[in-house]
């Protein structure tokens, strides 16, 4: 993940009106991290794992 793809994700949260909240980046750094395809398990036990 680079730096510049977590900030256009945040400026999207921001823009709608929503907060950029350590879950949602634990999240949005899963995705941008991953090379395949990721099932909503894989996906939280991911993210959790970084974000106790």
């Amino acid at each position: 993940m680079n730096q510049s793809q977590m900030e256009r994700f945040r400026e999207f949260l921001v823009g709608r009106g929503l907060k950029y909240t350590r879950q949602r980046q634990a999240i949005a750094d899963v995705l941008f991290r991953s090379e395949s395809h990721l099932s909503l398990d894989e996906l939280l036990a991911q993210a959790r794992s970084a974000q106790p």
